[in-house]
């Protein structure tokens, strides 16, 4: 199977690492989340040069580490290093407030006329702005910091940053020295606020603040071996009733990037059996944001973090989120346990700066000419009744939540459609009992599913699997050969 198309790769330069909350003059008290770092050991691995005057050190006099790289300075010559990147690449560019920049320098034989150099400019630019320019006397500076300001700066245009480090020196015989090691890029992070915070404790949690399914399913605890810190909520899960509590969160509009933290312990929770928490904004229903099957004995999941997606319903004024946590448990009795505890959401506060970009994220998420696939593997249930599985079940939801955010157009399947021997003919039921009846959800049950082969899918019949193409609507498998092109961008 193959698949043509235009994609433009979102990944991060590298793991999301959060420093220490710092002040810096005229900034505010942000986060900072590392962007790239180079010791500068082997600098032409990143970094492009005019190559005469620059080479690898290991004069540790003049290094800050083990080896730097040494950028001497000539008369009428151009003695510089260049490191690109890619803001496309940069998850989450439109939190941040500025980039910052640290690095450090040794000046050497630098005459008042000359300078050590850092200057940056965007691919929008003309020119360079300076950011240092360092002249005698000769000294080690370490631990520089220098802000990049992003205003003024459509980022939706700017698609590169330049760092640049220069030897303004004037010298004959290349005798002006500039010694750079560590250099660091960050971005500063807004800080997030808190919308809600709530313990759960029955002391703390007034009756008002949670709608619940009914008081035979769920308790506010003062105290529980299964609460993380004094009380929490317990929810029963009994068969035939919804096991539920949810409450609204009014203000929701003013925030972007929102996401709910919690912790929930699950106690004699069975396979078949999850504990969830599910969303809505206004005027639209509930979707599945996060599930935890059991089956694995006793379970603590703590400090949970799940992105909420973007309000779909953002232009029309909805400025309500509601939270739901469920327990979709099916005992008799009520022995199905779901224990949450310290919830909290917190958001970044929309302002002049950010405002701008989080309408067009709005925008470029409604957008109908868009086109999305999801592509996922091993789809197949089990081989035994009920001939499917939890963990189907949970994802069949999620996908439905995804299919209503992004207008996706269809579903890639990569293999092991039928577990564990694929399917006798045609007329299999466990096309029914495995597909059918489980991708059913209303946003996915008119999309076309295109499909492999796993290894599982050959153990009876697999000319069956691309005969029941002639009887389902969503099934598409014409041939164990064939190319589906869609075109994106």
């Amino acid at each position: 199977l193959r698949f043509i198309f235009q994609l433009r790769a979102m990944f991060a330069l590298s793991s999301f690492f959060v420093f220490p909350l710092i002040l810096l003059p005229g900034t505010c008290v942000c986060q900072l989340q590392l962007l790239w770092h180079d010791t500068m050991d082997d600098y032409p691995a990143h970094w492009a040069s005019t190559g005469a005057g620059i080479s690898a050190s290991n004069d540790m006099t003049n290094c800050a580490s083990s080896a730097c790289v040494e950028i001497k300075g000539f008369v009428n010559s151009e003695d510089w290093l260049i490191r690109t990147t890619a803001l496309p690449l940069i998850p989450n560019l439109h939190r941040f407030s500025s980039f910052l920049l640290q690095f450090d320098v040794t000046l050497a034989n630098i005459e008042s006329e000359n300078a050590c150099l850092v200057q940056y400019k965007y691919d929008t630019d003309a020119t360079y702005s300076t950011l240092a320019s360092l002249s005698s006397p000769d000294r080690k500076l370490r631990n520089e910091t220098r802000s990049i300001s992003l205003n003024g700066h459509n980022l939706n245009h700017s698609q590169v940053l330049y760092i640049k480090l220069e030897t303004d020196g004037d010298s004959s015989s290349g005798n002006d020295y500039c010694y750079f090691d560590n250099v660091y890029l960050f971005g500063h992070v807004l800080e997030n606020n808190i919308i809600l915070r709530d313990t759960l404790d029955a002391a703390s949690t007034t009756a008002s603040s949670w709608v619940v399914s009914n008081t035979q399913s769920v308790a506010f605890l003062d105290s529980s071996a299964y609460c993380s810190s004094g009380g929490c909520a317990e929810i029963r899960g009994y068969g035939g009733l919804e096991n539920a509590m949810s409450r609204a969160i009014a203000g929701i509009d003013e925030y972007f990037d929102i996401f709910v933290e919690f912790d929930v312990h699950l106690v004699d929770m069975e396979e078949e059996n999850a504990c969830q928490v599910l969303y809505r904004y206004a005027g639209d229903e509930f979707r599945l944001l996060w599930s935890m099957a059991g089956g694995n004995g006793d379970v603590s999941s703590l400090k949970n973090v799940v992105s909420i997606p973007l309000n779909p319903q953002h232009a029309k004024d909805a400025n309500v989120l509601h939270l739901k946590l469920n327990n979709n448990g099916d005992s008799s009795s009520g022995g199905d346990f779901c224990y949450f505890d310290d919830i909290a959401v917190k958001g970044t506060l929309l302002n002049d700066t950010n405002r701008a970009q989080h309408l067009i994220d709005v925008y470029a998420q409604n957008n109908a000419h868009k086109a999305h696939v999801i592509i996922i593997g091993d789809i197949g249930g089990q081989d035994s009744a009920p001939y499917y599985t939890s963990h189907q079940v949970t994802t069949a939801a999620m996908l439905s939540t995804i299919a209503a955010l992004y207008n996706i157009s269809g579903f890639i399947s990569l293999g092991d459609n039928i577990y564990n021997s694929g399917v006798r003919d045609e007329f299999d039921p466990r096309f029914v009992y495995t597909f059918e009846n489980i991708y059913y959800h209303t946003n996915i049950l008119h999309l076309p599913w295109f499909f492999t082969t796993g290894n599982h899918d050959y153990g009876l019949n697999i000319t069956g699997q691309v005969e029941y193409s002639k009887h389902s609507e969503r099934w598409n498998f014409p041939s164990l050969y064939y190319t589906k092109s869609w075109y994106f961008g």
